[in-house]
């Protein structure tokens, strides 16, 4: 890769993509089924765990929340991205369940900490489609015994974007 001189700048050439044939995005497809199968499973036997970030206060630099973050580890794939999985989970009726694992999840930790931190758990544009979002959220406080006030629904921007995109690309 060079680059070229235009108009007295310079711009990096940027490489060739192959487009994609039916052929691939039929074998795209077939994969994320078999992951979205894999997920399923994986929900059901407890493979997927847990990681947290923090969230900062910008004024104290003190932790004010943790973001419950899911992760999987497959033993024959290793680590599968979220952004795959979420996809998967998202086309293929999954995401109710995931999401539901990473609340129920998430508060039943944070019942437990020591420190009174909000914990932070991201939706998918297609929970807010569901109608079982609010009584799953008081169904899973009721149980863990977390305060509401320290539980953060977050809608990430990404998520709000990409569907954006969707749209304005159907639309055309």
């Amino acid at each position: 890769m060079g680059s070229k001189d235009i108009g007295g700048g310079t711009v990096a050439e940027v490489p060739q993509v192959r487009r994609r044939s039916l052929a691939d995005d039929a074998r795209g497809s077939d994969d994320l089924r078999l992951l979205a199968n894999d997920l399923a499973q994986a929900l059901r036997d407890g493979s997927l765990y847990l990681h947290y970030q923090p969230i900062y206060e910008s004024a104290s630099g003190l932790p004010i929340a943790l973001e419950a973050l899911a992760r999987w580890n497959v033993p024959d794939r290793g680590a599968i991205s979220p952004l795959e999985f979420v996809r998967a989970a998202e086309q293929y009726g999954l995401i109710g369940q995931l999401t539901e694992w990473v609340l129920s999840s998430a508060c039943r930790e944070a019942s437990r900490w020591k420190l009174e931190l909000q914990v932070s758990v991201n939706l998918s544009p297609l929970n807010l489609r569901d109608a079982s979002l609010v009584p799953t959220v008081e169904r899973v406080l009721k149980e863990t015994g977390l305060s509401p006030s320290r539980l953060v629904l977050e809608l990430t921007e990404g998520s709000i974007i990409d569907r954006s995109e969707d749209r304005g690309a159907s639309a055309a």
